[in-house]
């Protein structure tokens, strides 16, 4: 029986000044190594308002809009 739900496939490490591309359908995740702030820079090629986003509930895997509320309550930081 097959899982339902998201199946990891790759990992990728990068470094400062990489450049990665997703296809329209990519599904990613990023976690800054030893424990250093991760920032990065997002590049749509169309109108933001105009594709839907969602963000995956760690906890319950279920998928919610992304807004800048569900992301700051799902954000997790380590220390």
């Amino acid at each position: 029986m097959r899982s339902r739900g998201l199946v990891h496939k790759t990992t990728r490490r990068v470094g400062p000044g990489d450049v990665i591309a997703l296809k329209p359908d990519g599904i990613h995740s990023v976690e800054a190594a030893d424990g250093k702030q991760s920032c990065g820079i997002h590049v749509y090629l169309v109108k933001l308002t105009t594709i839907e986003r969602s963000l995956l509930d760690w906890e319950s895997g279920v998928a919610c809009p992304f807004t800048d509320e569900n992301y700051d309550l799902m954000k997790r930081e380590f220390s």
